[in-house]
Protein backbone atom coordinates (compact mmCIF):
# COMPACT_ATOMS: atom_id res chain seq x y z
CA UNK A 1 0.00 0.00 0.00
CA UNK A 2 2.77 2.28 0.72
CA UNK A 3 4.56 1.83 -2.09
CA UNK A 4 1.67 2.28 -4.39
CA UNK A 5 0.41 5.44 -2.60
CA UNK A 6 4.55 6.53 -3.07
CA UNK A 7 4.78 5.61 -6.81
CA UNK A 8 0.98 6.53 -8.28
CA UNK A 9 0.46 9.50 -5.92
CA UNK A 10 3.89 11.04 -5.73
CA UNK A 11 2.92 11.51 -2.11
CA UNK A 12 6.19 11.14 0.64
CA UNK A 13 5.35 7.86 2.72
CA UNK A 14 5.88 7.83 6.33
CA UNK A 15 5.58 4.31 8.11
CA UNK A 16 5.78 4.63 12.31
CA UNK A 17 4.64 3.02 14.98
CA UNK A 18 6.23 0.00 17.27
CA UNK A 19 7.17 -3.42 16.11
CA UNK A 20 9.85 -5.83 17.34
CA UNK A 21 9.28 -8.12 14.01
CA UNK A 22 10.34 -5.41 11.43
CA UNK A 23 9.18 -5.61 7.76
CA UNK A 24 11.63 -4.82 5.21
CA UNK A 25 10.33 -1.35 4.01
CA UNK A 26 11.35 0.24 0.20
CA UNK A 27 13.76 3.11 0.15
CA UNK A 28 11.53 4.89 -1.18
CA UNK A 29 9.62 5.10 2.06
CA UNK A 30 10.27 7.10 5.32
CA UNK A 31 10.84 4.56 7.91
CA UNK A 32 10.28 5.69 11.71
CA UNK A 33 9.17 2.69 13.12
CA UNK A 34 10.63 2.52 16.88
CA UNK A 35 11.65 6.23 16.50
CA UNK A 36 8.59 8.74 17.29
CA UNK A 37 7.74 9.85 20.49
CA UNK A 38 4.05 10.48 21.22
CA UNK A 39 4.93 14.37 20.80
CA UNK A 40 6.85 13.60 17.46
CA UNK A 41 3.59 11.55 16.63
CA UNK A 42 1.41 14.04 16.80
CA UNK A 43 3.43 16.48 14.98
CA UNK A 44 3.56 14.04 12.24
CA UNK A 45 0.10 13.37 11.87
CA UNK A 46 -0.86 17.46 12.09
CA UNK A 47 1.78 17.55 9.44
CA UNK A 48 0.22 14.97 7.24
CA UNK A 49 -2.58 14.78 4.44
CA UNK A 50 -4.02 11.86 5.94
CA UNK A 51 -3.26 8.87 8.07
CA UNK A 52 -4.01 5.36 7.52
CA UNK A 53 -4.36 3.11 10.44
CA UNK A 54 -5.81 -0.01 12.15
CA UNK A 55 -7.51 0.26 15.56
CA UNK A 56 -4.70 2.07 17.39
CA UNK A 57 -3.53 4.79 19.27
CA UNK A 58 -2.10 6.39 16.44
CA UNK A 59 -5.67 6.49 14.89
CA UNK A 60 -6.90 8.15 17.39
CA UNK A 61 -4.06 11.02 17.70
CA UNK A 62 -4.30 11.85 14.22
CA UNK A 63 -7.87 12.31 14.34
CA UNK A 64 -7.20 14.48 17.93
CA UNK A 65 -5.12 16.92 15.27
CA UNK A 66 -7.83 16.57 13.07
CA UNK A 67 -5.87 15.09 10.28
CA UNK A 68 -8.00 13.04 8.12
CA UNK A 69 -8.10 9.33 9.12
CA UNK A 70 -8.69 6.05 6.79
CA UNK A 71 -9.14 3.36 9.54
CA UNK A 72 -9.34 -0.34 9.60
CA UNK A 73 -11.58 -2.18 11.93
CA UNK A 74 -12.20 -5.55 12.23
CA UNK A 75 -16.31 -5.96 12.86
CA UNK A 76 -16.38 -9.16 15.59
CA UNK A 77 -20.29 -8.02 16.81
CA UNK A 78 -19.08 -7.89 20.61
CA UNK A 79 -17.82 -4.37 21.30
CA UNK A 80 -14.84 -4.38 19.01
CA UNK A 81 -16.73 -2.30 16.29
CA UNK A 82 -15.45 1.23 14.69
CA UNK A 83 -19.27 2.90 15.57
CA UNK A 84 -18.10 2.68 19.22
CA UNK A 85 -14.22 2.77 18.81
CA UNK A 86 -13.23 4.58 15.62
CA UNK A 87 -11.77 7.72 14.96
CA UNK A 88 -13.64 10.67 16.62
CA UNK A 89 -15.06 13.91 14.30
CA UNK A 90 -15.77 14.65 11.32
CA UNK A 91 -13.71 13.62 7.93
CA UNK A 92 -12.75 10.36 8.52
CA UNK A 93 -13.38 7.19 6.59
CA UNK A 94 -13.62 4.09 8.03
CA UNK A 95 -13.26 0.01 6.18
CA UNK A 96 -14.59 -2.30 8.28
CA UNK A 97 -15.01 -5.89 7.73
CA UNK A 98 -15.31 -9.71 9.97
CA UNK A 99 -11.81 -9.95 8.63
CA UNK A 100 -8.93 -7.51 7.85
CA UNK A 101 -7.53 -9.73 5.61
CA UNK A 102 -11.00 -8.93 3.78
CA UNK A 103 -9.62 -5.12 3.28
CA UNK A 104 -8.12 -5.01 -0.21
CA UNK A 105 -4.92 -2.63 -1.36
CA UNK A 106 -7.05 -1.35 -4.21
CA UNK A 107 -9.90 -0.38 -1.91
CA UNK A 108 -7.55 1.54 0.41
CA UNK A 109 -5.93 3.19 -2.14
CA UNK A 110 -9.39 4.40 -3.63
CA UNK A 111 -10.19 5.34 -0.11
CA UNK A 112 -6.90 7.32 -0.07
CA UNK A 113 -7.33 9.06 -3.68
CA UNK A 114 -11.20 10.37 -2.39
CA UNK A 115 -10.03 11.50 1.02
CA UNK A 116 -7.35 13.43 -1.08
CA UNK A 117 -9.63 14.73 -3.65
CA UNK A 118 -11.73 16.85 -0.63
Amino acid sequence: MACRIRSELDLKVIIVGRSENRLEISDKIIDMVNQTTLTELAALSKRGSLVVSGDSGPMHLAAAVCTPVIALFRNDLLSKTAKRWGPWGQGHTVIERPDLNDITVNEVFNQVKEVLNR
